[in-house]
């Protein structure tokens, strides 16, 4: 809502209408949220499943699997943050992996080469 009031003769100034702040902690639940899902998960299927979910084979593996999102994203940090903002990055990514598994495995070239292609 916009009020408009006379500043000088002929010409008038926008004020806006005050905004009602947002209570501090939900400001910082917010900015954890993603988080505290996280643990909530891990706590709720720790204990659905307490044998099978909280051993170090299952926490290996989950961590072990997304290793490469975790680059991926930690080269992403410097663009988002500068506002440039790229959704081919993934398809980019997938993309890459794929020539390399099809050139290695496929087609038996020496993995430094299909990296190498992947890259051009």
């Amino acid at each position: 809502m916009t009020n408009t009031h006379e500043a000088a003769p002929g010409s008038t100034v926008a004020v806006s209408a005050p905004r009602r702040g947002r209570h501090p902690f939900f400001v910082q639940l917010e900015r954890f949220a993603l988080v505290l899902a996280w643990l909530a998960i891990i706590a709720i299927f720790g204990t659905l499943a307490p044998d099978s979910f909280l051993s170090w084979a299952n926490f290996s593996s989950i961590f072990g699997s997304q290793a490469v999102l975790v680059i991926l994203t930690l080269g992403l940090i410097v663009p988002l943050t500068a506002g440039d903002i790229d959704l081919s990055v993934a398809q980019v990514l997938t993309l890459s992996s794929m020539i390399i598994a099809v050139l290695n495995v496929s087609l038996g070239w020496p993995i430094a080469a299909a990296i190498a292609v992947a890259i051009l």
